[in-house]
């Protein structure tokens, strides 16, 4: 569908081009065409890499393999879970990636979504070494092994990752996905999703003695991949943080419970990790969406907003004291990105030099 795409726009695009160029008689044309030409190139790599990105030919198996997705919603907190299992060489997972989704089969096939990267696993190691688990149980057993939340052994034919990605529907292509979980009993399909990535950039965090990430519901994409480093980098000695600290605010609460019933469920225990936990809606009819994630937190699960500016100035002058640099991250909503901002500032503003603003998007 995309090539049909990209070869039907080429020819429109020069016969506009040609019709409000024609009126200076070709002077301009040795600076325009090169401007097509990149555009045209830019395409036609973005379709390679997306071919690769999800069909891989195994000439010595004779097989030819593509991207599984699975998709399910909870409705106690509102998102859609996705994992996407792939075998592309060019799948590195890493913290600050983002990819590019697109779903063939629908009528609006050639758009394409992106989303940060939330988790990840290896089907190579085990789930406690990876960099995430995976669905626990989805009610597709043929697809899954529950007992480590890995793909069975019919989906594992190469060390291939499955890459899982947090969606929370609005209108559009993520309300379709919605609605299509909610028509399975088990609030789970397996849609035909193509990624297109990796792209992104990775902040130097790791090399702050203090790290502070604020997040915004399902911006915990954002810090996941960065704690998971943080504990894998801390085993070998290979980083100066000594101490993680998350603010989350979210809608629903239960999904702070599935996040560290899953991702994070080794890191309340840290003593190098603490947190705080914000959630702001309470939607008594889904508690039982809860069940099964009794993960012991040692900060209780408050409700209401954070005080973003007091937690910024804490940190910074606690890392002053210990004469530490501090990097703050945050991903979530503009207002919460802005008080963050002029809080950093303030800070700076106060004399304190060693603190360091990241921000990731969280819209588009």
């Amino acid at each position: 569908m995309l090539s049909v795409s990209v070869s039907a726009v080429l020819p429109t695009a020069r016969a506009d081009l040609e019709r409000h160029t024609s009126i200076f008689n070709a002077r301009y044309d040795a600076y325009l065409w090169p401007i097509v030409i990149v555009w045209a190139l830019d395409r036609g790599l973005r379709l390679l890499r997306l071919i690769c990105c999800n069909l891989q030919v195994r000439f010595s198996k004779k097989v030819i393999s593509r991207t599984y997705t699975i998709a399910s919603y909870s409705k106690g907190s509102d998102v859609i879970r996705l994992d996407v299992r792939t075998d592309s060489f060019l799948a590195t997972p890493a913290a600050g990636q983002f990819y590019y989704l697109y779903q063939p089969t629908t009528w609006q096939g050639y758009e394409n979504h992106p989303f940060t990267l939330g988790a990840w696993s290896s089907s190579s190691i085990g789930p406690d070494e990876a960099g995430s688990s995976l669905l626990r149980s989805t009610g597709t057993h043929d697809d899954f092994d529950e007992e480590d939340g890995a793909f069975s052994a019919s989906k594992r034919q190469s060390h291939g990752q499955t890459l899982t990605f947090w969606i929370r529907p609005y209108d559009g292509w993520t309300k379709r996905l919605r609605d299509s979980c909610l028509a399975s009993p088990t609030h789970t399909t397996s849609p035909t999703i193509l990624l297109e990535g990796p792209y992104g950039h990775h902040c130097p965090i790791a090399t702050f003695g203090s790290v502070l990430l604020i997040t915004g519901g399902t911006g915990i994409a954002s810090a996941v991949p960065y704690i998971l480093e943080h504990i894998a980098l801390s085993r070998s000695g290979k980083t100066a943080t000594t101490q993680m600290h998350l603010l989350w605010t979210a809608r629903q609460a239960s999904f702070i419970h599935q996040v560290f019933a899953r991702e994070l469920r080794d890191v309340p225990h840290r003593d190098d990790f603490s947190t705080d936990l914000f959630f702001t809606r309470q939607d008594a009819s889904h508690k039982d969406d809860e069940e099964g994630h009794d993960v012991a937190l040692r900060t209780e699960i408050q409700k209401g907003r954070p005080d973003i500016a007091a937690a910024i100035s804490k940190a910074a002058m606690k890392a002053e004291m210990m004469g530490q640099r501090v990097a703050v991250l945050v991903c979530g909503p503009p207002a919460m990105a802005d008080e963050a901002r002029i809080a950093v500032h303030g800070v700076m503003k106060r004399g304190c030099f060693g603190i360091e603003y990241f921000e990731e998007s969280f819209g588009w």
